[in-house]
Formats: structure tokens, C-alpha cells, sequence
């Protein structure tokens, strides 16, 4: 098992994950979720040449699971944010997400931040059951509203 930052040579592996994990998405909203191969290059792309951006995967003999994110830092204080976590099907339930989140957590704390925050469906009781699990806590919800 390799867990790293992603390189460049490793679009494919992130782009067959990034198509399953929307498919698991949209399943859970129940909502159409399209995808384009540009946008998700265009993410890739950003993983590598923001620094205030990243990637990390994991690898046993291929990509199996990723975490992304960014580091922010405003007036106020300086955070983590995890914008996604996946792992594929055929590898939950090993201890690679909890992982991913330990390396994520070890680069934060690296860069002097405060805290990590993440956002969750409310409908996605595996994940926050795997955040609290790991000492995240519920500090505010999110609300939304679509526009017609």
C-alpha cells in the first residue's frame, strides 16, 4: 500500500474513480449528476499546481482511493478543508479511508492549521458515522435552496 500526493501520472486512476464516486453520488441525492472529462482534468490539473489544493491517493497496484481538499488560511484563522473522500467499492471496509484521513490530517498540522472542516449529505449516515468515529464533530449545518 502507497499513500502520496497525486503526480500527473495518475489521471486515469483518478478519473475511473472520480466516475464511480459521482455514480455513488447520485445515487444518494437521487440526482442526475453529469460529468465532464474536462472538468474533472481541470480539478486534476489543480490538485497539482495550487498550492493551496491537493490530492492524495492511495494505491495497492492502482488507484484506490483519494482524498482532496484545500488549506485556507483568512483574517480570522487558518483551516483544513476535506472537499472529498472515496474509496473504491471493492476496498471499503480496510481501514484506507481512516488512512487518507490520517495523512491529511498529518499535512494539515504541518501547515499550523486550527482545525478540519468538511461538509456531508444529511442522508449519508456511512460517512458521518466514519467522521465522527474519527473525532469530527457537528459545529453548524449547511442549508440550501434551489433556484427555479
Amino acid at each position: 500500500m502507497e499513500i502520496r500526493k497525486i503526480k500527473k501520472e495518475d489521471f486515469e486512476g483518478y478519473l475511473r474513480l472520480k466516475k464511480e464516486s459521482l455514480k455513488d453520488y447520485s445515487k444518494l441525492t437521487g440526482e442526475k449528476i453529469k460529468f465532464s472529462i474536462d472538468k474533472i482534468r481541470k480539478e486534476f490539473d489543480d490538485f497539482i499546481s495550487k498550492k493551496n489544493k491537493f490530492a492524495i491517493i492511495i494505491r495497492d497496484k492502482e488507484v484506490i482511493g483519494y482524498i482532496t481538499g484545500m488549506f485556507v488560511k483568512n483574517i480570522y484563522n487558518r483551516y483544513g478543508y476535506i472537499d472529498d473522500l472515496f474509496i473504491s467499492k471493492n476496498f471499503r471496509k480496510k481501514e484506507y479511508a481512516k488512512s487518507l484521513l490520517k495523512e491529511f490530517t498529518k499535512i494539515m498540522k504541518l501547515k499550523g492549521v486550527e482545525n478540519i472542516r468538511l461538509g456531508v449529505r444529511i442522508n449519508n449516515r456511512k460517512a458521518i458515522n466514519f467522521y465522527k468515529k474519527n473525532d469530527f464533530k457537528t459545529i453548524h449545518y449547511e442549508m440550501e435552496k434551489k433556484l427555479k
